[in-house]
């Protein structure tokens, strides 16, 4: 039989906390005014998890009632109740609490400034709105930035015009809230601020700039987005060829296309990443000839992009690019050649399995396990031995995708002459996998020896072959 109201009431006076604390959590659901009125008076109790659980079960009261005891607890000296609190009213869109919410934006912990400019966006009348908008001239670069960002998650569009503005701010935190406020209200109307960003004196605000720019995709947006890689700025060029790639913008390819000769690599590298991105078949002789280009992190974009878009008359440049003497480049290359998934990379496939470059390793041998041909297998089985674990683990992988039945014996031999533990144990999980030709009694005969994880694998892989 559960508890009655008026016994959770009474346990709100207990000396254990945690009847206190039981009490107050079942509270939540009531809809008596005693109840409510018995919970507001232990916002006065000592212990502070017991008024911080308190202010939580208020918030989630439905009753009006609750919010002059809520405006109360923004003043507790406790700040996780200060910020239950402001939650709490801006999700009851308290509008009775505005002015106690914005003088709480001036409060010494962060968490609870957070929590305030949340609750005043979620509350976002127009009155709210008016004065935000005037904060954003406030001495305080603190308050400047929490105003900020309150309009942006209120989609505030009347505040355009005054984040504008406040783009020259000389607080980079200021600077940094408006450009993802600005991308949150998602009007076009700010897009050619927000580009002359990218060219702002810090890398912090530049790059988040560069990041919003993306969640800009209207026809007028676009157009935006195209006649600005005529910038003199190579860093905005850059900028607005990835925010292109990102949004797969198809229409832009032949721009795009245009800045793989730009004089500047890094406006060229950031073409042949987007063009990778969109994927777009016109872009393959194009890319093809970036695979020479003079700056290698082009060539390796360009692989990369070639890789994505997957046309066939890409494989032999690609292969080629794998002699390259540039680790960055040759993985790019192997990469790229992976996603083919054609025996006709196969050779310099198989050759970059033993390359000194373990990044480069791995890459080939999942390429391997992709284009499944059992001439991979003796380059996969040495690969279980690498020192790098990760090319070890993807040579498993591969081998399990590879092998079949006609490997049997092969890895049977592999098994009898190799003392790697690892490589000994996975070859016992695949063969067990594979099953047939009496193998258990064939692995019965390797139980003896070798530590307990590969004694255990011999008879997981028996067990799972009696079945």
């Amino acid at each position: 039989m559960g508890t009655s109201e008026k016994e959770l009431i009474q346990m709100l006076q207990s000396d254990d906390p945690g009847a206190q604390l039981r009490a107050i959590n079942v509270l939540k659901h009531t809809r008596s005014q005693e109840a409510i009125d018995a919970l507001i008076a232990q916002l006065d109790d000592s212990d502070a998890n017991i008024r911080a659980a308190v202010t939580y079960t208020l918030g989630k009261i439905s009753f009006d009632t609750v919010i002059p005891a809520l405006i109360q607890a923004l003043q507790d000296p406790l700040p996780k109740v200060r910020w239950t609190a402001a939650l709490a009213l801006g999700q009851k869109k308290a509008t009775a609490a505005t002015d106690a919410l914005f003088s709480s934006l001036r409060d010494q912990d962060v968490i609870v400034r957070g929590s305030v400019a949340e609750a005043l966006a979620l509350i976002g009348s127009s009155e709210v709105e008016q004065r935000l908008i005037s904060l954003l001239q406030d001495e305080d670069h603190d308050l400047r930035r929490w105003a900020s960002y309150a309009l942006g998650q209120m989609r505030a569009v009347n505040a355009i015009d005054p984040l504008v503005q406040t783009l020259n701010d000389s607080s980079i935190e200021v600077r940094e809230s408006v450009v993802v406020s600005l991308a949150e209200i998602g009007d076009d109307r700010a897009l050619e601020s927000l580009l002359k960003t990218l060219a702002d004196p810090n890398p912090d605000v530049r790059s988040t700039a560069s990041e919003v720019i993306r969640e800009f995709k209207s026809p007028q947006a676009i157009k935006m987005l195209l006649d600005s890689l005529k910038s003199d700025d190579s860093q905005i060029r850059r900028s607005i060829l990835l925010a292109l790639g990102h949004i797969h913008c198809a229409e832009a390819v032949p721009e795009i296309i245009t800045c793989l000769s730009d004089q500047e690599a890094m406006v060229r590298s950031g073409a042949a990443y987007a063009l990778g991105m969109i994927a777009s078949a016109e872009a393959v002789e194009p890319l093809i000839r970036s695979l020479t280009d003079s700056d290698l992190k082009v060539q390796e974009n360009a692989a990369y992009a070639l890789g994505n878009i997957q046309a066939e008359c890409a494989i032999d440049p690609l292969v080629s690019l794998c002699e390259s003497p540039h680790d960055a480049v040759r993985l790019g290359a192997v990469y790229a050649l992976g996603s083919f998934k054609s025996k006709r990379a196969l050779p310099v496939l198989l050759k970059a399995t033993q390359d000194a470059s373990a990044a480069i390793r791995k890459s080939a041998v999942y390429a391997l396990g992709q284009i499944r041909s059992a001439e991979a297998i003796p380059y996969l089985l040495h690969a279980l031995k690498d020192q790098n674990s990760y090319v070890r683990q993807k040579a498993a992988d591969s081998l399990e995708k590879v092998v079949t039945s006609d490997a049997i014996d092969e890895l049977l031999a592999f098994l009898q002459h190799e003392a790697d533990e690892y490589a000994r144990t996975v070859i016992v999980y695949l063969l067990g996998e594979i099953g047939g030709r009496n193998l258990s009694s064939i692995l019965q005969m390797f139980g003896n020896r070798g530590s307990d994880e590969f004694k255990s694998a011999i008879q997981s892989a028996i067990g799972k072959l009696q079945q």
